[in-house]
């Protein structure tokens, strides 16, 4: 940015600087930084807002801007002349032109930046005038820069966009940061170091995207570490804002990604959802909007980890617990090899009639589990195992027999503790649960973890 400054100078003309990037990322706070560094320089600085609330004049932005100019006394102040009847077009262009006489003017005195913030909410008139500024030669070192969201551009932002392009403006294009950024801004606002695996547990939450930094640095800062698994209220409230703004049918399949997971297969959220092109539908509004990036492989993930489950967690507890159980029936269906996948769903379902369902899966990722030497993960497969054996125990009663495996073998039951000794070899099965009673289907009992 300050390469567009020292550009302006050099050239004694216009110069446009575009900033981009997504929702809280860090657009203004750039901006804003440049402005104070121009300022101690000698740089006149004006800035126009454009408003997200509806009714405000269409080149609001400007009438800020032109305010601030005209009170540095700089330059003979535009007047806008009246048109006379069918000719608002003359007008507009006189008018134009009479920014430009002034703007030339202004700078004359001094270099001047004019910040033009969130042009994605821009009016028209507020983007006619620019294109008009940008493309009619104004002389004299004026800076412009203008901010919005790459995330859905208005159909105003892009003509604009293709207008200006021919003066090949400064782009300035602002990702997510980096773990190190993500530690000196956490730091900054915890007051104390940050070490680097909470460093990348932040960024991983976050993508790095600065405003989701902040709030989760503030809650972590109140909460401490177990704030990392939470969503900061900053951010629900973001998050639910944005979704108010996708049509109902979008924001419901939206729901059904997140239920699904981080990332997840379109294949998958189309079965669950039963109509392919309304997700497409969706998936074309949600990614456009921001919330979604495409992964390849016919595979779509959420922006951040953090909006996902501020989608989650928008639904009530036994709608998500129907749904985790619709997306295991689905899967099972579509990827029975998923089966640490399938597991997962159905113990969220916290459905007791699905606890033989429950069981048999958890064993199976228990034991894979445990053979990658997973030794905590298979303790924790063995946990749900043994919470749904128990559930079910509780709700048919202690003689009633459970179904048996689908594959009509008995066997698997019994091998249990073999299957577990690995966890529980390694102190991670609460002793208390190693004595717990398997019932098969025939009736006879075996001790697992003996």
């Amino acid at each position: 940015m300050d390469g567009a400054a020292a550009e302006a100078v050099a050239r004694d003309g216009l110069v446009l600087a575009l900033v981009t990037g997504e929702a809280g990322g860090g657009k203004t706070a750039l901006a804003e930084a440049l402005a104070a560094r121009v300022t101690g320089r000698g740089w006149l600085v004006a800035w126009g807002a454009n408003p997200e609330e509806t009714g405000a004049a269409e080149d609001w932005a400007w009438d800020q801007v032109l305010g601030v100019l005209v009170a540095s006394g700089r330059g003979t102040a535009p007047t806008r002349g009246g048109a006379a009847a069918g000719d608002a077009v003359a007008a507009r262009f006189r008018w134009h032109r009479e920014v430009a006489r002034f703007l030339a003017e202004t700078a004359a005195h001094g270099p001047v930046l004019v910040v033009l913030d969130d042009l994605h909410r821009a009016g028209e008139e507020t983007l006619r005038l620019l294109s008009s500024l940008v493309n009619g030669g104004v002389t004299g070192p004026v800076l412009v820069v203008g901010t919005y969201r790459t995330t859905d551009p208005p159909a105003p932002l892009t003509t604009f966009l293709g207008q200006v392009a021919r003066a090949e403006p400064v782009r300035v294009a602002l990702g997510g940061l980096d773990r190190d950024e993500v530690s000196g801004l956490v730091s900054s606002i915890t007051g104390r170091p940050v070490d680097a695996a909470t460093a990348a547990a932040v960024r991983g939450r976050t993508g790095g995207n600065p405003f989701f930094v902040r709030e989760l640095a503030r809650l972590l800062l109140a909460e401490g570490a177990e704030a990392l698994a939470e969503v900061p209220p900053g951010v629900r409230d973001v998050v639910r804002y944005r979704i108010t703004r996708l049509p109902a049918s979008a924001a419901s399949v939206l729901s059904w990604a997140a239920i699904i997971g981080t990332e997840f297969d379109v294949a998958v959220l189309v079965a669950v959802v039963g109509a392919e092109q309304r997700v497409l539908d969706a998936l074309d509004l949600a990614t456009g909007a921001g919330f979604l990036v495409e992964g390849g492989a016919g595979r779509v993930r959420f922006a951040h980890a953090l909006v996902r489950d501020a989608v989650y967690e928008e639904l009530s507890g036994p709608r998500r617990a129907r749904a985790h159980g619709a997306v295991a029936d689905v899967v099972e269906r579509l990827r029975p090899w998923e089966v640490t996948t399938i597991a997962h769903h159905l113990v969220l379902t916290g459905d007791r009639e699905r606890a033989d369902q429950v069981v048999r899966y958890a064993r199976i990722a228990a034991t894979d589990a445990a053979a990658r030497f997973a030794s905590e993960e298979a303790a924790r497969w063995w946990r749900h195992a043994l919470d749904s054996h128990d559930s079910a125990v509780r709700l048919r009663g202690p003689r009633r027999r459970t179904r048996p495996p689908r594959n009509g073998s008995t066997s698997s039951w019994g091998s249990c503790g073999r299957s577990r000794s690995p966890a529980i070899s390694a102190g991670r099965v609460p002793a208390g649960r190693r004595r717990s009673t398997w019932r098969n289907g025939w009736g006879t009992t075996r001790w697992c973890g003996r």
